[in-house]
């Protein structure tokens, strides 16, 4: 086999560059505690794929490989009113936390949750920002120079450059 070849077959496999993300969050009642076998299905409000799990042990669920895009989350379990949560937005290689909270009720019976939360990365200690296509076709760079597109994000001081 060529060596280039093999090389080829590497690349493709590079770690870190998927173009998805992950939601997981936990599920708990009005009185704290955790839920286990809360069924959880996320669904992408443009494009209206649904994936689904179901809590674990610790009311904890965890959907990977998700298409970037905002999303609807709702929970439901006998017992519970179903909780909804619209407009999560999630990014290229985002692991988002979102935790819900059941209320006692029918299942029939739903609390839509219309307070956007604060995006806060529980899983990972990393500082990262995205800057959107929008904001990239709309402002004047000199040169197409894309690590200027660094300093439009917060805490970004630009190096002064050497002469």
């Amino acid at each position: 086999m060529f060596p280039w070849v093999l090389g080829m077959i590497f690349i493709v496999q590079v770690p870190g560059q998927s173009g998805t993300g992950t939601l997981t969050g936990t599920v708990k009642d009005v009185s704290g505690a955790t839920r286990t076998g809360v069924e959880v299905t996320v669904r992408h409000e443009a494009t209206n794929v649904q994936r689904s799990t179901v809590t674990n042990g610790s009311g904890i669920y965890r959907i990977p490989h998700l298409q970037s895009g905002t999303y609807e989350i709702k929970a439901g379990l006998a017992g519970f009113r179903t909780v909804l949560t619209a407009g999560v937005e999630l990014t290229v290689g985002e692991v988002l936390s979102v935790d819900l909270l059941l209320e006692v009720g029918e299942i029939s019976e739903t609390v839509t949750v219309t307070a956007e939360a604060t995006v806060l990365d529980t899983e990972d200690s990393q500082i990262s920002s995205l800057v959107d296509n929008r904001r990239v076709l709309d402002l004047p760079l000199n040169g197409r120079n894309v690590y200027v597109l660094a300093t439009l994000q917060p805490g970004v001081v630009p190096a002064m450059m050497s002469v």
